[in-house]
């Protein structure tokens, strides 16, 4: 199933339906609370966490168990919290110092 707005396509066709509400603008999930639409039902459901200060998402990893109430703010938090080497390295030649977040990372460039 092919979308006919990009090149996207679907083994289902209910996921080429629910994908083809993101081209249309048609937004039928509705948040009770503050009337905010969504395509998908699933953007609904996270947006509800907003509301109930809910925080079911949790890092697991190791003995960390900060929770967040969407699954993105989650996955970005296990990536620049908990890898083993730093992602960003300094560029300053003599410095080479390798920073796991980017915020630390930032403020790092800003010493030099």
């Amino acid at each position: 199933w092919s979308c006919s707005s990009c090149p996207k396509s679907f083994t289902r066709k209910g996921d080429l339906t629910r994908h083809q509400l993101l081209h249309t603008g048609i937004k039928p999930h509705m948040c009770d609370t503050c009337k905010k639409g969504f395509a998908q039902y699933s953007g609904l459901k996270t947006h509800l966490n907003t509301h109930t200060k809910a925080k079911p998402y949790v890092c697991g990893i190791g003995t960390c168990m900060k929770a967040f109430s969407d699954p993105s703010s989650c996955t970005r938090h296990r990536k620049e919290t908990h890898r083993r080497e730093g992602a960003y390295k300094c560029t300053v030649p003599e410095c080479g110092t390798r920073i796991k977040r980017r915020s630390a990372f930032v403020a790092h460039m800003k010493k030099h």
